[in-house]
């Protein structure tokens, strides 16, 4: 179990994971300059984090989630997190209230994806993906399961 005040930020898997340099400027030496490019994502990740849950067609939209898990020793925000139960969940629901009643079973049919905004065309190398694979990671501690799918935007 790692302590609170030392859980790695999820976006520092993606930032080691493209640069190790990087990383270490912005994560340990906290050395950062905002320019065009940084506050153009910064304003994309703004957008998908703002709004409530949403549900249509049965499949749950939350934005902004926080998540962390203390014995991964990570924690983060998922950008957008799609929650997709199976048929025989009642789609009038809401997500705490469907997620309540399921048993742990039912939980297990639950397809859920974390979903990565980020600016600009996708990198050519598995930063991003790193990124995503924390936060199923997160998200399969916190909810028992994960679909093993995300999608980076």
């Amino acid at each position: 179990m790692h302590p609170e005040s030392d859980l790695l930020p999820l976006s520092a898997l993606q930032h080691l994971a493209y640069c190790e340099r990087q990383c270490a400027l912005i994560h340990l030496e906290r050395v950062w300059r905002e320019n065009k490019l940084t506050a153009e994502g910064q304003r994309l990740h703004k957008n998908a984090h703002e709004g409530g849950p949403k549900t249509r067609d049965g499949e749950r939209t939350t934005r902004g989630l926080e998540v962390k898990s203390l014995t991964l020793g990570l924690a983060g925000v998922c950008d957008v997190v799609l929650w997709q139960p199976p048929d025989d969940v009642a789609k009038s629901l809401s997500l705490p209230a469907a997620w309540r009643r399921a048993s742990a079973e039912e939980r297990r049919r639950w397809n859920i994806m974390p979903v990565e905004y980020k600016r600009g065309r996708p990198k050519t190398g598995d930063c991003d993906r790193v990124q995503l694979c924390g936060q199923a990671l997160c998200l399969m501690r916190i909810t028992g399961d994960c679909s093993g799918r995300s999608i980076c935007m």
